[in-house]
């Protein structure tokens, strides 16, 4: 799964383990087993690092819209980590006796190099933890920011001054009656004989100004919802 900047620096140095390990064994076979030694910690390390600078812009290409500025992308790093290993060959090369008689002791600067070269690969690994959306470190960064917004949208509609938003009009798709206003009390259907005898339909008004539907008594006139003026008349 190749679905973020990271993977490409991982996914770049399990390749290049592989290929220093496959070049290890032709130099056992060479030279004997005594090259691991040297060869084991630090060609190995190299490689990782060498083909980390390549893998964290494969990564980085995934962030990019754009194929053009993928393949720059892709493309400059490829030829920093050619660099990379050049300039790891030829500090290298200074420890042969062939090729600076007297010099080498430089080829110790190729040790310098791979420390320098890990700073910048720590760096780059960095970049791509900082933006991966699979980091529970930036999942844990958006919550905080998301709250610090909902509370500065908080302090900001508390503030003095500020017009208070207008509650929407109440309105009633289905009617609504009040729960027994002025203690009236219902009566279901009795029966009288063989006659089921329904009780009188209760008046009602709608009030004028919710909507809400009212039985109308002698001892109240106004709506129970809202308040408003009912008035006695009947619908």
């Amino acid at each position: 799964a190749f679905n973020e900047p990271m993977d490409g620096i991982v996914y770049a140095a399990a390749t290049a383990l592989g290929f220093a390990s496959f070049e290890n064994a032709f130099y056992v076979l060479d030279k004997g087993p005594l090259i691991l030694l040297l060869r084991g910690p630090v060609s190995t390390l190299g490689h990782v690092l060498f083909s980390a600078m390549w893998g964290s812009a494969l990564g980085m290409s995934l962030l990019e819209t754009s194929r053009g500025r993928q393949a720059r992308l892709i493309g400059v790093g490829l030829a920093l980590s050619i660099l990379a290993h050049a300039t790891y060959n030829i500090l290298i090369s200074l420890s042969q006796p062939n090729f600076l008689p007297g010099w080498e002791w430089l080829g110790l600067s190729g040790i310098v190099f791979l420390i320098l070269l890990y700073l910048v690969v720590a760096a780059k690994i960095s970049q791509a933890l900082n933006v991966s959306v699979f980091n529970p470190a930036n999942q844990a960064r958006q919550a905080i920011l998301r709250l610090r917004q909902l509370r500065q949208q908080y302090q900001e509609a508390q503030l003095p001054g500020q017009p208070a938003p207008e509650e929407p009009p109440k309105a009633f798709s289905t009617p609504r009656y009040a729960p027994n206003p002025a203690g009236y009390q219902f009566r279901g259907p009795t029966l009288t004989g063989r006659k089921v005898t329904a009780p009188p339909i209760a008046p009602t008004k709608i009030c004028p100004n919710c909507g809400a539907v009212n039985l109308l008594d002698p001892k109240f006139s106004t709506c129970y919802n809202c308040g408003a003026e009912l008035g006695r008349t009947e619908d």
